[in-house]
């Protein structure tokens, strides 16, 4: 009796593991081909937030980096000081990272540097 649940466990447990290869396999192959994929974050004011979004998307942009070349735009939108050297810091720090000014963000999202 015991073997019939060890074998059944044993099935079960081949059966999620092939699950989840083709699933991995599905979403490789029908994902949608891009070169670059752009987070885009817009602050204004004080955001306490800001660090730890950036650090997140930043940390989600490298996950994908087996696949594309990710960036994260930081949109200006008339920050503080504190925010603004959160931001620089941030920037100097993670390669990904650029900021810009809300009438920069058409010509950085075309790719006209």
């Amino acid at each position: 009796m015991l073997d019939i649940f060890i074998g059944m466990a044993i099935c079960m447990f081949a059966i999620v593991g092939l699950t989840e290869i083709w699933h991995g396999v599905g979403t490789f192959f029908l994902m949608f081909p891009q070169d670059r994929t752009t987070f885009i974050v817009s602050s204004r004011g004080h955001d306490e937030k800001i660090e730890y979004l950036i650090r997140s998307l930043a940390f989600r942009a490298k996950e994908m980096q087996l696949k594309f070349y990710s960036v994260i735009l930081v949109v200006d939108d008339g920050m503080d000081t504190q925010t603004k050297e959160i931001c620089r810091i941030l920037s100097s720090e993670l390669e990904c990272v650029e900021i810009c000014g809300s009438e920069e963000l058409s010509a950085l999202l075309c790719g006209d540097k």
